[in-house]
């Protein structure tokens, strides 16, 4: 699995193998099989006893410990939180009618639930620490695998958004409205990202998952690069606009123009053109120097801009880039919906680690066990420092050597020969699970590198068996000529006995 992760080839988690191994995966408790080798001893037996992630208690169902119930459980405290939470910041007010006590049960409620999804992603981001190869920019990188997930970040600014609301409301508790309505609108942003967090959930389902996965690509693949040109496009038409509609040599007035007028008319005429709202780029039209910015425009310069520059504006953003977005919508969606089983294969795997290496308690009762974790991750760590000697350091073995192969054994050798002897033959009839899972021209494709290594395959196996032949018919021939030659060297010696006989 640790090669799969580093190939990272979306058609490999749809091939019946990998498919069976991780619907198996999902029925049977933490750890996962393929992480258990790579876990080291146990060190500090105060913290291994009490959080032991492969612990299992005795007359417990199995199913109860699965990672399947385990995210069933999850979703719904996390279900839960969402609608404590919408009470929590529409209802502020509650909190602050007991003043008896410094902090509320409701408010210990939400803290509770801010540190277990804080040590939560804290444990997350130390499992997965190890380095992945990425290519961002045209630049080969090595980032954390943590990193790579662009959901990750909407966790982490959803916490430190909930953190930080619950400490504006605490500073706040004696009664300055305006600090307590900046924790609200704190924790409204906080709960909008949950929000949109929580449609991940859903791709655990077959139906949903796909769409889940079509959304992020819609919106950082597609969307995103549209949005930068629609920017340029933008700002270019409204520095013009605005010079064309208010010039400021014709009149005193428009001298007077403040930054915040300036950039609100930059951003305003030709967004409400791209999105029909044709009310909000109109204005009244002045002579002379009674022009101004917000009241109105200059009249030629107007009448310029309510015919061809409006016309050429309207056919590039509204019937050009309009377009354009959609034809790449529906090209993403309908490349994506033929590999939907691969995606939805993906997700449920990268949802089954994910997982597994969560707090069998939900939250808000999970921060315990995340923090017995993490002191057992920094014990082992300090552990493994301790073990390592500077002297003890010795040169890596032959076969992790990578700069020269000059050391490897040639019974070694011979056996990656007839590795990729086998490889090569059996190649073609591998790639059928994962084509089946491509698109019209990946999989055309697919089948077309198929149908050449088969054929040269099928020719190295003539040409082999054509050389064969020639080399057995090579020893024949030289056999029978060597009888031919021993026959007639015997039939000289009887001529020469009998010519000495004759004498």
């Amino acid at each position: 699995m640790q090669l799969v992760d580093t190939v990272d080839c979306d058609e490999l988690f749809a091939t019946n193998c990998l498919s069976s191994m991780i619907d198996e995966q999902w029925k049977k408790p933490p750890p996962l099989s393929w992480r258990t080798s790579s876990r080291s001893q146990p060190c500090c037996p105060s913290f291994n006893s009490s959080c032991s992630p492969g612990s299992r208690p005795d007359g417990v169902p199995s199913f109860l410990l699965s990672v399947r119930f385990r995210v069933w459980i999850h979703m719904v405290f996390f279900l839960f939180f969402l609608c404590f939470f919408s009470w929590y910041v529409t209802d502020f007010g509650q909190s602050l009618k007991s003043q008896a006590a410094a902090v509320h049960i409701v408010d210990a409620v939400m803290w509770m639930f801010a540190l277990s999804f804080a040590t939560q992603e804290i444990n997350d981001m130390v499992n997965r620490g190890e380095l992945k190869d990425t290519y961002a920019w045209g630049r080969h990188l090595k980032v954390p695998r943590y990193f790579t997930d662009l959901f990750n970040y909407f966790d982490l600014a959803a916490i430190l958004l909930l953190l930080a609301g619950l400490i504006l409301k605490i500073v706040s508790t004696g009664g300055d409205t305006t600090s307590l309505h900046n924790a609200q609108v704190v924790l409204s942003a906080s709960f909008l990202l949950w929000g949109f967090r929580s449609v991940s959930l859903l791709s655990y389902f077959k139906v949903t998952g796909p769409k889940i996965s079509m959304l992020k690509s819609l919106l950082f693949s597609d969307l995103a690069p549209f949005l930068i040109i629609m920017l340029v496009l933008v700002y270019s038409f409204g520095i013009f606009y605005v010079n064309l509609l208010f010039p400021v040599t014709l009149s005193t007035a428009s001298i007077l123009r403040d930054s915040e007028s300036i950039a609100k008319q930059v951003f305003s005429l030709p967004v409400s053109l791209a999105f029909g709202f044709f009310e909000g780029a109109e204005s009244v039209v002045c002579n002379g120097s009674r022009q101004t910015l917000e009241a109105c425009s200059d009249h030629a310069g107007y009448r310029a801009y309510s015919g061809l520059v409006m016309f050429l504006y309207l056919l590039i953003v509204n019937i050009v880039m309009w377009n354009l977005l959609i034809a790449l919508f529906n090209l993403r969606v309908t490349r994506m919906d033929t590999k939907a089983e691969v995606i939805w294969r993906k997700n449920l795997y990268e949802m089954l680690v994910e997982f597994s290496e969560v707090s069998p308690f939900p939250p808000p009762f999970s921060f315990p066990h995340y923090i017995c974790k993490l002191g057992r991750h920094a014990c082992r760590r300090l552990e493994n420092r301790r073990s390592v000697q500077p002297e003890e350091k010795q040169s890596p073995p032959w076969w992790q050597e990578r700069s020269s192969f000059h050391d490897y054994p040639n019974d070694y050798r011979q056996f990656l020969v007839y590795q990729a002897e086998q490889l090569r033959q059996c190649r073609p009839r591998l790639r059928q699970g994962v084509e089946r899972h491509k698109d019209a021209f990946e999989a055309l494709r697919a089948h077309t590198e198929k149908t050449v290594d088969g054929t040269r395959d099928e020719l190295a196996r003539m040409v082999k068996r054509e050389t064969l032949d020639i080399r057995e018919q090579l020893h024949r021939l030289r056999r029978n000529q060597k009888k031919q030659q021993k026959q007639l060297s015997q039939v000289l010696d009887l001529l020469k006995h009998s010519q000495a006989a004759a004498k």
